[in-house]
C-alpha cells in the first residue's frame, strides 16, 4: 500500500508541474500577443501632389514618393490616431498630417497624399 500512495503521490506532483508549466507557457504567450506581437497591414499611399514628398511616421520606414509614385506604409491595425507626417521633398517642410484610422481600411487599400489635413501641427498630428 505504501508502494501505491507513493506512486500516485509522484504521478500528481509530475501532473502538477507539466500543469503549471503549461498554464506559465499560455501566459508568457497572452504577454507576447498583447503587448509585443504588433501586427499590421500594407497601404498603399499614392502622391497626387505636384511635386515629391516624404512619408514618415505612419510605418516602420519613412517612403519618398515622386510625382504619380505609390509606396507601401503598415501602419497598426485598429488605431484610430494613425497618422503621417507628410514632408515636401524638395525642401523638406512640413506639409501637413495625413490621417489614416485604420480601422476604415482593409489590406491593399490606397490613400491619397492629397487627403492630409495642412492644419493639423506637426506636434499633434496623430494625437
Amino acid at each position: 500500500m505504501s508502494s501505491t500512495v507513493r506512486e500516485r503521490s509522484a504521478t500528481i506532483r509530475v501532473a502538477g508541474i507539466v500543469g503549471g508549466g503549461l498554464v506559465l507557457l499560455g501566459i508568457v504567450a497572452l504577454i507576447f500577443v498583447r503587448f509585443v506581437f504588433t501586427p499590421t497591414i500594407t497601404l498603399q499611399i499614392k502622391n497626387d501632389f505636384s511635386t515629391a514628398v516624404q512619408v514618415s511616421s505612419c510605418g516602420s520606414d519613412p517612403v519618398s514618393l515622386s510625382v504619380g509614385e505609390t509606396g507601401p506604409i503598415d501602419p497598426n491595425p485598429n488605431d484610430s490616431h494613425a497618422a503621417c507626417f507628410i514632408y515636401s521633398g524638395v525642401s523638406s517642410s512640413y506639409l501637413g498630417c495625413l490621417s489614416i484610422p485604420t480601422m476604415r481600411f482593409k489590406d491593399g487599400d490606397i490613400v491619397r497624399v492629397s487627403w492630409l489635413d495642412s492644419k493639423v501641427p506637426e506636434k499633434t498630428c496623430g494625437s
